[in-house]
């Protein structure tokens, strides 16, 4: 029986992997800020983008809150929270990415004689993939693409009648512009 309890003992003992012998990796908590020129590509359409993301970074993790000037048909600033997740352990990383956040336009508003022309905010996000080049001190180049989306929102009022100076009527009619476009980017981090 002695003997049957100590082989139970060495064969439990042999299976497990004792954390005092191996070694973790830190969970520290890195500031991390990536800069990038977009190229954004949709229907008939090409335009420009800048991005910075600013965050922290733990292990293979990283969330921060990015913002920027997106040129696609309306000139926008996007505000949006962004996620990343790296794969391996050496400075060259593949990572997978997905943001989300709101869009303002940063348009001049067109008012003509009897048009009213207005737009508020709407839904921006996007996802895609990339591939960090380490460098030196944990700076690195990145290189991604990705889908993105924006919506931009956009009422106009246009006095419809106003007989012989009486009250006139404004009849508002709203346009949503669902802008899907793919993303290509190139960026700095550090």
């Amino acid at each position: 029986m002695l003997k049957a309890i100590v082989v139970l003992i060495l064969a439990v003992f042999t299976c497990i992997d004792l954390p005092a012998q191996a070694k973790t990796p830190e969970s520290k908590w890195k500031f991390n800020s990536s800069n990038q020129l977009g190229l954004l590509q949709g229907e008939g359409h090409t335009a420009a983008s800048l991005l910075s993301v600013n965050g922290f970074r733990c292990r293979n993790f990283f969330g921060g809150l990015g913002t920027g000037i997106d040129y696609y048909r309306y000139r926008s600033i996007p505000l949006f929270g962004e996620y990343r997740q790296y794969f391996g352990g050496s400075p060259n990383q593949f990572y997978i990415y997905g943001n989300a956040g709101i869009n303002y336009v940063w348009q001049e508003r067109t008012v003509s004689y009897g048009t009213r022309e207005a737009f508020h905010p709407g839904f921006y996000g996007g996802a895609g993939i990339g591939f960090k080049a380490g460098l030196k001190n944990g700076m690195g180049i990145t290189l991604s693409a990705g889908y993105a989306h924006k919506k931009v929102i956009n009422v106009q009022q246009e006095i419809s009648s106003c007989p012989f100076m009486g009250p006139c009527t404004l009849s508002p009619e709203t346009y949503r512009y669902n802008l899907n476009r793919l993303i290509f980017q190139l960026g700095w981090l550090f």
